[in-house]
């Protein structure tokens, strides 16, 4: 996925990005292992992490895409 290299080279760790979107590092987990396989975010989901994220709401969501 490409979420997870993003994260690695941005030094953004999931205990992080969990504190910066207010949620669990186990919701952050969960999240992600739901789209790795097909799941689709919601748009506020997709906006409230791209806003965390400082990128795009398109970048965030190629990074999500397979």
């Amino acid at each position: 996925m490409k979420l997870k290299t993003f994260l690695i080279s941005n030094k953004i760790s999931l205990t992080t990005l969990a504190k910066k979107l207010d949620i669990k590092k186990q919701t952050v987990s969960s999240q992600m292992k739901y789209w790795e396989n097909g799941g689709q975010p919601t748009l506020k989901t997709i906006a409230i992490w791209s806003k965390v994220l400082k990128i795009s709401k398109e970048e965030f969501i190629n990074l999500i895409c397979k």
